[in-house]
């Protein structure tokens, strides 16, 4: 079988806990022939998408080799896996239409066209029963406006980054309140989200679940930091065991449909205080993690298998 990885480059070593080298070493593991390549190096000619790649050889858990670039078709590969880390920017926007043009010759994971329907952000405004209270706009005033209504402290989160990059936590009571949402959205002309901080006794961070083809694969916890609100592991969170509970498990059985049809089948959510806070779709992260928390859980051979069927079914 042969595999393309479309990816940000690869670091030059800790790669023991990237998901995508993850699932790209148990391709491997499965005598997979494992290439991978970069949206600078995928265009259209014509209606035909083509792409420069490289193989990869799996050296260890923490190293790789790659070999010299060659030049195929899309649909010269059997599957196509599509993880590339935001920002979604517009070329990022154009790299999905792009692919679109291929997918009904070779199979693409997630779809393109579902990974650019499904902003992270925004996504969840589809389930807005499951979400805190929440407002979208690049107005300044509408924003103050929705925190002096719902009175509560606000998160203000720009829609095409990752990893808790441009986060802000707007207090009721700060003084600069005016200025932060102008700089938020660059004096009206940068639409954010604006959602009620959730916070309570005992509550240490919140919760990431990996979705496969629309059931739960596996959970665990993200704690904050030390001094932050925030519990993104590139922030500085840790992470930790955790159970599912009833309301998780009604939650992705909501959102289960809605997934499957714009062929999204590894998404990793977010919740937190019975709150869906995103929904990641470009390259949801977290498997090594779960197989440290749960030895013995062969997630990732789960996810590659589910992904061999997928190309075959």
């Amino acid at each position: 079988m042969r595999v393309l990885f479309i990816i940000d480059p690869l670091p030059c070593r800790e790669v023991e806990l990237v998901t995508s080298f993850a699932i790209l070493q148990e391709f491997v593991r499965q005598n997979g022939e494992t290439w991978y390549t970069d949206s600078p190096d995928i265009w259209l000619e014509n209606r035909d998408v083509r792409c420069h790649a490289q193989k990869i050889s799996v050296l260890s858990a923490k190293s790789y080799r790659v070999g010299p670039p060659a030049q195929f078709r899309l649909e010269d590969f059997d599957l196509v896996m599509l993880r590339k880390d935001p920002p979604f920017d517009l070329n990022y926007l154009y790299l999905t239409y792009i692919l679109e043009l291929a997918a009904g010759k070779v199979t693409i994971v997630n779809h393109p066209r579902g990974v650019r329907n499904a902003n992270e952000k925004l996504a969840g405004i589809i389930f807005s029963k499951w979400m805190p209270e929440t407002i979208v706009t690049s107005s300044s005033d509408k924003i103050l406006e929705f925190q002096k209504k719902i009175k509560s402290d606000l998160v203000l989160k720009i829609l095409n980054q990752k990893g808790g990059e441009g986060i802000t936590l707007l207090r009721q009571k700060n003084g600069r309140r005016k200025t932060m949402t102008k700089n938020a959205t660059k004096s009206g002309s940068q639409i954010i989200l604006a959602q009620r901080f959730l916070q309570g006794p005992g509550i240490v961070g919140d919760k990431r679940i990996l979705i496969l083809n629309g059931e739960i694969l596996s959970a665990y916890e993200k704690r904050f930091a030390r001094g932050d609100f925030r519990a993104n592991l590139s922030q500085g969170g840790t992470f930790h065991v955790t159970k599912i509970t009833a309301w998780e498990k009604a939650l992705v059985r909501d959102l289960k449909p809605v997934l499957l049809k714009e062929k999204l089948y590894f998404v990793g959510i977010d919740v937190m205080m019975e709150r869906l806070i995103e929904i990641n779709v470009t390259s949801p992260a977290g498997l090594p993690e779960a197989e440290l928390l749960y030895p013995g859980s062969r997630l990732t051979q789960r996810v590659v298998d589910f992904f061999q069927g997928l190309r075959h079914s």
